[in-house]
């Protein structure tokens, strides 16, 4: 398990690096302009990687769990159409 939070935490800022070429537009309120990651996350928004917690808020201080690193990854790197989660879903069965 800490083998796989490297991983995800070297693979995570590399998405931020390439994403740092996309424009910015989401305003997450725990994020605010004065947070060291807040242009990282508003890029990462708009280019479809996050989408936040819900409620306006990204939650900068969460792990990242494996589930939403592998949607953050394949929102990132795939063209595929993901279709919408089901009412009996959880929501990364899309991704699955």
């Amino acid at each position: 398990m800490k083998h796989f939070r490297k991983l995800a935490a070297v693979l995570f800022a590399s998405v931020l690096l390439i994403l740092s070429a996309a424009p910015a537009r989401a305003d997450f309120t725990d994020v605010p302009p004065d947070h060291w990651a807040y242009e990282s996350v508003r890029r990462a928004e708009e280019a479809g990687a996050v989408n936040g917690v819900g409620g306006g808020l990204f939650d900068p201080d969460s792990q990242v769990t494996e589930a939403q690193f592998y949607a953050m990854l394949l929102r990132t790197l795939s063209d595929a159409e993901i279709r919408e989660a089901g009412s009996d879903e959880v929501w990364y069965a899309p991704y699955i």
